[in-house]
């Protein structure tokens, strides 16, 4: 969601909150691979499925998650 988006990403990522992904879906491209994450690997799985029904075919989900990501990251400062 995008709270956890702003709170941290990986550097270069796009946002597509999965409560709005059924609206947003539809900018995605589907000759491009797309790389699917969250931060407690609930969600991945659930917009996999939505976007391949939707006929995407070149899915991929992070192994760990956000949690296990350990290159370059756009982050929130905190003070």
């Amino acid at each position: 969601e995008r709270d956890e988006f702003n709170a941290k990403h990986i550097l270069g990522a796009r946002s597509f909150p999965y409560t709005m992904l059924k609206e947003t879906y539809g900018s995605l491209r589907k000759d491009q691979p797309i790389y699917i994450y969250d931060h407690n690997k609930s969600i991945s799985a659930r917009a996999a499925n939505l976007l391949r029904k939707k006929g995407y075919t070149d899915l991929y989900i992070l192994k760990g998650g956000m949690q296990d990501w350990t290159g370059k990251v756009k982050q929130k400062k905190v003070d």
